[in-house]
């Protein structure tokens, strides 16, 4: 029987979903919780010896100090609608230190929430009816194998596939052109080809006059050229005027960004400058047109959408949060007074390889005077 699942999936889960199994009947996993021994080794205990424990030390860490001597870390787990379900037992119990921010792509969400007022894209399936798809810094032949099967849709409508990526990548072997920009200079590969577009006359007049705002500043900033951006990228200026050309005539351009290109200093502004593209020469909006960065339309249950809610708000947080952020966790953990930190929870993460200055903070505090990581508290197997 042919799958019949949602359209952005139609051959069904993806390798890693199809893992999950794998994950939650693997036989290495821990099902009952551990305790450390003074060795330094875990020994295994019943749950009522966990609770209890648990308890006794949330229930001293807030009695003596407050609620806010508890830091409640979380990572993203699988993001489904039971991860929620912790943060309604922080606020029965009064409040917590938690982190705020996100290291995986906010700046990026950031800047498509700037550029374009909100985080939206074209459905996934929508990328069948492009001219030209733009892989830009993408590589979904490994990452995402569904985005795979409407580019491959694409392409056999004559669609041509351009790769933007210092790597040959798998997905750079199925490109019609593979452009390997030296890394950390893309927002100058992306502004000259803005300049040459603008001043190739190709620039969507009537979609700029109309949606568009400050479009003659942006123009007038561009103070680069192909051949100055082929001393930045290392991609000969042909190259680049080529690229340019393709992306003004061709109906429809749909360029998806990955991840990586705003993991760096600077990597909102980047992302901003590679929707330029698609803003300046009106491919928004429209059938195989668009940026694809990351489409949060599915966050049907938040309240407050990313990136919005990243931020601390101190008002609505009362008496609840605390918040430190996840890019200086290990600053502001050590700066934090009044009350310190005297029980922490972890959850679905490792803050100590995922966050900045976690390393020092272990080092200092956990392994010195051993007060934390005392129990490995293991989640029960789903039936």
């Amino acid at each position: 029987m042919p799958y019949r699942g949602n359209l952005a999936t139609p051959e069904g889960p993806c390798i890693k979903g199809l893992s999950y199994l794998e994950r939650e009947f693997s036989p290495l996993r821990i099902l009952y919780p551990h305790k450390r021994t003074e060795a330094g080794t875990f020994t295994r205990i019943s749950w009522d010896e966990a609770y209890s424990t648990i308890s006794e030390r949330l229930l001293h860490a807030r009695s003596k100090h407050g609620p806010h001597s508890v830091l409640f870390y979380k990572g993203s787990g699988y993001s489904g609608l039971s991860n929620d379900i912790s943060t309604l037992f922080w606020k029965s119990f009064g409040g917590a230190t938690t982190t705020y921010g996100n290291l995986c792509w906010p700046a990026g969400l950031e800047a498509v929430r700037l550029t374009l007022g909100e985080v939206k894209h074209n459905v996934p399936w929508d990328l069948a009816n492009a001219q030209l798809i733009i892989m830009w810094g993408k590589n979904p032949a490994e990452t995402n194998v569904q985005e795979m099967i409407h580019i491959d849709e694409a392409k056999k409508n004559g669609a041509k596939l351009v790769v933007i990526d210092p790597r040959r990548t798998p997905t750079a072997d199925k490109a019609d052109i593979l452009i390997r920009p030296i890394p950390g200079t893309d927002s100058a590969l992306a502004l000259a080809i803005a300049k040459v577009i603008i001043e190739k006359g190709l620039v969507h007049n009537e979609f700029v006059v109309k949606y568009v705002s400050g479009f003659e500043r942006f123009a007038a900033s561009l103070d680069i050229t192909p051949e100055k951006a082929e001393k930045i990228t290392g991609i000969p200026a042909e190259n680049i005027v080529q690229l340019a050309l393709m992306i003004g005539q061709s109906r429809a351009v749909t360029i998806v960004a990955g991840f990586g290109l705003q993991r760096y200093t600077n990597g909102g502004q980047t992302i901003r400058s590679i929707l330029s593209i698609p803003v300046i020469t009106g491919k928004i909006g429209r059938a195989g047109c668009g940026f694809n960065f990351a489409n949060l339309q599915g966050y049907i249950f938040d309240n407050l959408k990313e990136p919005l809610s990243y931020y601390p708000d101190h008002e609505r947080d009362k008496p609840f949060r605390r918040a430190i952020s996840m890019a200086r966790f290990g600053n502001d953990f050590f700066s934090l007074k009044e009350p310190g930190i005297e029980f922490a929870w972890i959850e679905r993460g490792n803050p100590v390889t995922q966050l900045p200055g976690s390393i020092e903070v272990t080092c200092k505090r956990t392994f010195r005077t051993g007060r934390y990581c005392q129990l490995i508290l293991a989640p029960i197997r789903s039936v």
